[in-house]
């Protein structure tokens, strides 16, 4: 496979991969069974049918590539910790983080570390961990993990260290692990670094260059959501996070955000008070509003549900035609950046695909023509919506440009630039301009 071109056969459902021997070819085999919050961006399906077609050809990462990937020995939280790089300080508002020692350049590695404890036990995955954490009183940096930030007002004991700086592991995202001195890391919804684990090991890099002095932050959520989502999800953590972007968003957030027609203004989703434009005194319906986006996340929920699967799928492209006619008007009442719309947009590229590829016709060019069109435009929203304010890409992203790559439909220098992007952002995020296997369930 190494010495090889390797080719992707993708199946109707996507859950698990498989490599397998197909006519005299190794082949990579994708199980497609739901495209749910976490990988709905994913190739176009119809739930409890296997069909296998191949897509693409796609060049086998190198032996180079494979050795910079990190390794997986574990060593009981043991880490390479360059002394010359992070110092320990006290940060005003946020307690105990790291700042830079040096100045770094964007995608050198700041620290590597192997796991203290992990757990693939989903839902007691804390207690787990808390049963290893304890057979490991006699280690040297028990203490150290004992000394660990818990949230405010809570009691510190072991489940609440665990539950306040164990991670999900990017690279496998069905383990918990902790990390003690990557857990120093504060948390930032713009960070410089990132945190690219397997439940073994976590390898911090640098996402952007960073300064001498300057303090390095990490996020421990997913960052392509609303401001008020993200604050959701940290206050579980027990801090509200004040950050450079959230207190931008607090005035104006992207994904809640309607623009007036005359281009000039921009309307907030969520709220009951009149609103008007004060350039060309437009009026926004609130209300109308809300009701459309509702309109929309039940759509998207329709096009997952096993009713959608006795469509065929241009039937289902014309159900979806109108809202999505609707979001791209010029006046439109939807938030285009919102995640409901984001994934409206993708499911009618999906929509197309499954058309062009699945039912032979007249429509198979404008099929495929309107797959690259909303494909691209998905991803683009998608990516554009907080690049402004970090390099990190969430994980789903990854997932979603290499199985787009893989239908091999774009048109050439379209196509070209989506792998130099995706290449360029591996690098950045996992030493390696390809995407790891572990993201693709190998």
């Amino acid at each position: 496979i190494l010495e090889g071109q390797l080719w992707a056969d993708v199946a109707v459902e996507f859950s698990s991969w498989q490599m397998v021997v197909h006519n005299g070819e190794c082949c990579v085999m994708v199980r497609l069974t739901k495209l749910d919050s976490a990988n709905w961006w994913g190739l176009p399906f119809k739930p409890g049918k296997f069909e296998t077609r191949r897509v693409a050809k796609l060049r086998a990462p190198d032996r180079e590539q494979q050795a910079a990937e990190p390794t997986r020995e574990s060593g009981d939280g043991e880490s390479q910790f360059f002394v010359d790089a992070l110092m320990l300080t006290d940060i005003t508002g946020k307690g105990i983080g790291y700042i830079a020692k040096r100045d770094f350049k964007k995608g050198e590695v700041l620290l590597r570390e192997a796991s203290f404890c992990f757990s693939d036990a989903q839902g007691i995955e804390f207690v787990d961990m808390a049963a290893q954490h304890k057979s490991k009183a006699d280690s040297p940096l028990y203490e150290e993990v004992m000394s660990l930030s818990v949230a405010d007002g809570r009691e510190r004991s072991m489940m609440e260290v665990l539950q306040s700086n164990a991670i999900h592991c990017s690279r496998e995202n069905k383990y918990m692990a902790l990390f003690p001195k990557t857990s120093r890391f504060n948390h930032s919804c713009c960070p410089n670094a990132f945190v690219d684990a397997t439940h073994m090991q976590a390898t911090v890099r640098a996402l952007q260059d960073i300064a001498s002095g300057e303090e390095v932050s990490i996020s421990y959520i997913p960052l392509n959501t609303s401001r008020a989502d993200r604050q959701k999800l940290l206050w579980q953590r027990g801090f509200t996070c004040t950050c450079l972007r959230c207190k931008a968003e607090a005035r104006f957030d992207p994904y809640i955000a309607v623009r007036c027609g005359c281009g000039k203004t921009n309307f907030r989703i969520g709220t009951t008070r009149a609103q008007r434009c004060r350039v060309c005194d437009g009026v926004f319906d609130g209300e109308k509003s809300l009701k459309q986006l509702q309109e929309v996340r039940a759509m998207n929920d329709f096009t997952m549900s096993e009713e959608a699967t006795v469509l065929q799928p241009l039937d289902l492209a014309t159900r979806l035609e109108p809202m999505v006619r609707a979001a791209e008007a010029q006046e439109t009442l939807l938030p285009r950046q919102h995640v409901e719309v984001q994934q409206l947009i993708n499911n009618f590229a999906n929509t197309h695909f499954l058309a062009a590829t699945t039912t032979p016709g007249p429509h198979v060019e404008t099929s495929l023509e309107s797959f690259c069109e909303y494909k691209g435009q998905a991803l683009a929203s998608s990516d554009e919506t907080y690049g402004r304010w970090t390099n990190q890409r969430d994980l789903n992203l990854f997932t979603a440009f290499y199985v787009a790559l893989m239908a091999d439909q774009f048109p050439e220098g379209r196509g070209e630039e989506l792998r130099v992007r995706l290449a360029d952002s591996c690098e950045l995020h996992f030493g390696v301009s390809h995407v790891p296997s572990e993201l693709l369930g190998g």
